[in-house]
């Protein structure tokens, strides 16, 4: 039993990891093509990082 729910733990721990890097995939892709759109409107990019 113990065993399974090591198991179960990790496989569960996977899907959790699988999303988290679809949702940090679609915010740098999101952030990445403002970048590219502020340069092709010649204005100057806003960072995020402050």
């Amino acid at each position: 039993m113990f065993v399974l729910t090591i198991a179960l733990w990790f496989v569960f721990l996977g899907w959790i990891i699988m999303i988290w890097s679809a949702v940090d995939a679609y915010k740098t892709a999101k952030a990445m093509n403002l970048r590219y759109h502020m340069l092709l409107a010649g204005a100057s990019p806003i960072s995020t990082r402050g």
